[in-house]
Parts: structure tokens; sequence; C-alpha cells
């Protein structure tokens, strides 16, 4: 059996991908800062997410979450999950 699985989808955008030791990143904004891609599970969803500059660490641009509709095993943090200020 096949499941789906969430993916990131970049529309407009003109420049490079990069791999790094923390995922993907790419300059979406085209302001000389990188923004992060990154995504975790929690109870029984996927959240992705966008970040300025580290995930985890700069600040959440961009938050969606997928539910999954069976159990998988939590690895997200708060600031994955929260709702957005």
């Amino acid at each position: 059996m096949h499941r789906s699985v969430p993916a990131f989808a970049v529309a407009n955008f003109h420049g490079p991908f990069r791999e790094t030791a923390h995922g993907i990143t790419a300059d979406l904004d085209r302001n000389g800062a990188i923004e992060s891609f990154r995504s975790c599970t929690s109870g029984e969803g996927v959240h992705l997410t966008i970040w300025a500059d580290q995930p985890l660490e700069g600040l959440r641009k961009w938050h969606d979450y997928y539910y999954l509709g069976y159990d998988v095993d939590a690895d997200c943090t708060a600031s994955e999950t929260q709702a957005a200020q």
C-alpha cells in the first residue's frame, strides 16, 4: 500500500534551493537571508514550516498542518505547532 506524503510546493520562485546540514534552504523573498523548510509530526499529522534563518531558531514565517488520520510518533517542538502570533 502506498500512502501519500505531504510536501512543500513553491510558486513564482526563480532562485536556487540548497541542501544543508539543517535541511533545504532558499532565499525565498530575495532579501539576502535564507529561509529554511522543516517538517515534523504530532499525534496524528504532519506540520510543515518555513523559518527565517535556521529552523527552530529564527522567526517562523509559515505553517500548515496535514492530518494523516492515523497515529504517528510525535517529534515536533512547541514552536512548530503553536498558533501564529
